[in-house]
């Protein structure tokens, strides 16, 4: 009986440690994003403070918010 209580313990701190580090290592910052966003920008060679750099920033912007991967967008589709 002893035996079960401990490997069921196991477990149970073994999933919620799973849980946990899967939650934080998604966390994902605006500023994060929009960093990621200039990087891109700045390797299409794009210069920074120029209307097509802006014009990039709204693309990639827009990409990230309508992407498949995007918890935090509205959908052109509702899922029903």
């Amino acid at each position: 009986m002893r035996r079960k209580r401990k490997l069921y313990e196991f477990f149970r701190t073994s999933f919620i440690f799973a849980v946990l580090a899967s939650v934080i290592s998604g966390c994902v910052t605006p500023q994060d994003v929009h960093q990621a966003n200039e990087r891109q920008c700045l390797s299409y060679g794009f210069r920074q403070a120029t209307n097509d750099f802006a014009q990039c920033m709204q693309r990639e912007s827009l990409a990230e918010r309508y992407s498949w991967g995007d918890s935090h967008s509205t959908y052109i589709y509702p899922w029903w």
